[in-house]
């Protein structure tokens, strides 16, 4: 379904939105960042056509240092924690 993170305080800069795939065995929304086409740009994340979270342009926004891996039956995630505001 679709997500929109964040509040904007300009409105040139807008919500971001994108597609996710719901988990709702989970408390938390997992989206793909920026630094992902950053830091590995040969990883799907990096494919020009998929909208990503820039945490960087949101007020909302908080990053945190902690690193998460968790593994899924068709796959893992790896990356950083960030905290934002869910529209």
């Amino acid at each position: 379904g679709m997500v929109c993170l964040g509040r904007p305080t300009d409105s040139s800069v807008g919500r971001q939105c994108m597609e996710v795939i719901f988990d709702t065995g989970s408390t938390n929304v997992w989206v793909i960042s920026e630094e992902c086409a950053r830091q590995i740009p040969r990883e799907p994340c990096a494919e020009s056509d998929i909208h990503r979270f820039d945490c960087s342009v949101e007020p909302s926004c908080k990053e945190d240092p902690r690193e998460v891996m968790i593994s899924f039956g068709t796959g893992k995630i790896t990356g950083n924690f960030a905290e934002a505001k869910f529209c």
